[in-house]
């Protein structure tokens, strides 16, 4: 009998150590600074684009009224 509420006691009291140690129910409010929503702003930018037959022709694609260059073939035929 003395084991049994020996054994109870102890299990009572670590379950009542650890509830303290993880603050129970204690509730912080979040820090306004990790919370609020950063605004980003985009600004263009102009960018130099070649016409497509003169950049490099084996560099375009078209299909139909879509013509598309790759800039990669583009700096790799001109040695960047």
């Amino acid at each position: 009998m003395k084991k049994t509420i020996r054994r109870i006691l102890i299990t009572i009291s670590i379950m009542t150590a650890a509830a303290g140690l993880t603050g129970c129910g204690e509730k912080e409010e979040p820090d306004e600074a990790s919370t609020r929503v950063m605004q980003l702003t985009i600004t263009p930018r102009p960018t130099a684009t070649p016409r497509p037959k003169e950049a490099f022709p084996e560099a375009t694609a078209t299909n139909e009224d879509l013509t598309m260059i790759n800039m990669y073939l583009v700096n790799k035929g001109n040695g960047k």
